[in-house]
């Protein structure tokens, strides 16, 4: 398969280009705990205190065995800290200008 149809594969699920987008945001690694809670805050649109615990633990497990291997093997991102925390990869290429594309007026 061909790299570009493979990354933009990589880019096709909601949760992978939120994923990206909380790291972009953040600007720093983030524990892969604190991706969780940021990114079901971001899929229910409620603030954390409002967000149960079962969704962010969803979320985490989803993180764990799906999408950030993915996202790493598509080398969009970086671990640090012993697979503890999580950052953007320094040269993510078109996915930024997919993100920006999604995203464009809601952040």
């Amino acid at each position: 398969m061909d790299d570009d149809v493979r990354r933009l594969g990589a880019l096709a699920n909601a949760r992978r280009l939120l994923v990206l987008l909380s790291l972009k945001e953040n600007q720093t690694p983030m524990s892969i705990d604190a991706l969780a809670t940021d990114i079901a805050m971001k899929e229910t649109d409620f603030p954390n205190e409002d967000v149960s615990d079962r969704h962010i633990d969803s979320v985490l497990i989803s993180l764990h065995h799906a999408h950030l291997p993915k996202l790493d093997s598509e080398g969009l991102v970086e671990f640090s800290d012993g697979g503890n925390r999580v950052a953007l990869a320094d040269n993510i290429g078109d996915a930024e200008h997919i993100l920006e594309a999604v995203f464009d007026g809601e952040q």
